[in-house]
């Protein structure tokens, strides 16, 4: 069993496509959290469900616009259809993100300005304390101090009773500013100690300053706006990024195998007897083989002769749909033993039982063993004069037609790739009303042209292509 390696640029594409799948997620769970958080502040939480349902109703009728094909008055009709009630959701979800986004960035900002303006009462307080210490100088030591200014208070006179001259006044003057110095030196640390606790925090608008200066707009205004513009981009992403993403332009296609025309014998015949006409219908009858070659003719009436006979059972190969793909059905003849395989019918016997039930109940029996081997190679070795010729004029004009496509619009370029709903695009563009549905071209198309059909991210890709904007060519029978 061979293991299909990807090629670079098919990982790349392919990882591309799967982020931005995330991206649009991540919008829209945003969106949702905003319409769940104003829907619960306004009601609870039954006004919040109702919300997150009109998000998810939004992305899906978004979906629903971009799927719709053509351009029609019908298509014009499903897109108004889809898209009133989309406009409505999406002016729902813009209004709960504004007021939720809003509030958020207003509580947000003046918790900023609080925490700012604490920071800076803390550092006002630190400056200060610091200017205050380094006036103070370098004092002597407390204690002396003390012991100085009580041994002047001893000195008394008739002019200081109390002892409190000029110079005991200096004295705690002195002792005043030491004590304070003490006070400032325990205090400075613990300050410093705060401050840096505190969340570092600008003061100001920092945050606003760059759109201010870019729009000239003043500080409100911008963060009026703000919230509006954020809300709208991301209601825009988690609305129609789905679409935008690929989600609902079909994923994996499974093609359908080419049909086998011997593939109904494989197993043996099925033994149902010719439609009513059948040989004439076919060129094969009275009318039909008096023009054919001897060989047509011979089997034509070995098959009208079997066809009578109890013993042989005439069906068509394939079926009426095999009429459409394959050419025209041919008429089989079987002999049908009486009793096993290999044994038929002695000249003048009649025919067994189980003969006549196959004749009379066809449906009801299963083929001999071998049978399906046989009509193989009896269906080969059919002689081509005893075959009706197939007009294939239809299907050589439908490859030609696609072809012209491939030659005016599509151009080969190493690295190019273009989604499979682009190309049907542009082609019903090209082709106008000869268009051919987007199945029958996602089908053919490929194949046809030569061009790889890869899938990213579920969304198919023909890739090695670029698209002609100016095509050289015109639809085939315009």
């Amino acid at each position: 069993m061979t293991r299909s390696t990807k090629s670079l640029d098919e990982l790349f594409h392919e990882v591309i496509s799967n982020v931005v799948l995330w991206a649009v997620l991540a919008c829209w769970m945003l969106e949702a959290g905003m319409n769940a958080t104003f829907g619960y502040k306004i009601a609870g939480y039954g006004l919040s469900v109702i919300f997150v349902a009109v998000a998810v109703l939004g992305a899906y009728l978004a979906v629903k616009v971009f799927a719709v094909r053509g351009k029609d008055l019908r298509a014009w009709g499903r897109r108004a259809m889809f898209g009133v009630p989309l406009a409505l959701c999406f002016s729902l979800c813009q209004a709960a993100g504004w007021s939720t986004l809003g509030t958020m960035l207003a509580d947000g900002m003046t918790a900023r300005e609080t925490l700012a303006t604490s920071r800076s009462s803390a550092a006002d307080k630190l400056r200060l304390a610091r200017d205050e210490r380094a006036k103070l100088g370098a004092p002597r030591p407390i204690g002396t101090i003390k012991a100085e200014l009580e041994l002047e208070k001893t000195r008394k006179s008739a002019a200081y009773p109390d002892g409190r001259g000029p110079k005991a006044l200096a004295l705690e003057a002195e002792l005043a500013a030491a004590e304070r110095a003490a006070e400032l030196d325990e205090l400075i640390p613990n300050l410093v100690a705060e401050l840096e606790g505190r969340e570092q925090v600008a003061e100001g608008t920092p945050h606003l300053d760059v759109m201010v200066r870019l729009t000239g707009a003043k500080p409100d205004e911008v963060a009026f706006w703000w919230p509006v513009v954020l809300t709208a981009v991301i209601g825009f992403f988690a609305t129609f990024g789905w679409p935008l993403a690929g989600v609902g332009r079909g994923g994996h296609e499974l093609r359908q195998p080419e049909p086998d025309p011997l593939a109904d014998f494989d197993w043996g015949p099925r033994r149902l007897p010719p439609p009513s006409g059948y040989h004439q219908n076919q060129g094969f009858g009275e009318a039909g083989t008096a023009g054919a070659s001897p060989s047509a003719q011979r089997v034509s009436s070995r098959q009208t002769a079997d066809a009578g006979s109890p013993g042989h059972a005439s069906f068509p190969s394939g079926g009426p749909a095999a009429a459409h793909v394959h050419g025209a059905p041919i008429n089989i003849s079987v002999a049908l033993p009486a009793a096993g395989v290999g044994g038929g019918l002695e000249p003048g016997a009649s025919p067994s039982p189980a003969a006549e039930r196959i004749a009379t109940e066809p449906k009801a029996m299963l083929p001999a063993p071998g049978a399906g081997a046989a009509l193989r190679a009896r269906v080969l070795e059919t002689p081509p004069a005893a075959q009706r010729p197939v007009d294939r004029r239809h299907v050589q004009e439908l490859i030609d037609h696609l072809l012209c496509f491939r030659a005016a619009c599509v151009l080969d370029a190493a690295g190019g790739v273009v989604p499979a709903r682009e190309m049907y695009e542009r082609y019903v563009s090209w082709a106008g009303e000869r268009a051919i549905s987007e199945q029958a071209f996602d089908t053919m198309f490929g194949e046809l042209a030569g061009i790889a059909r890869v899938n990213f991210g579920g969304v198919p890709h023909y890739r090695g292509v670029v698209l002609n904007r100016e095509p050289r060519l015109s639809a085939v029978g315009e």
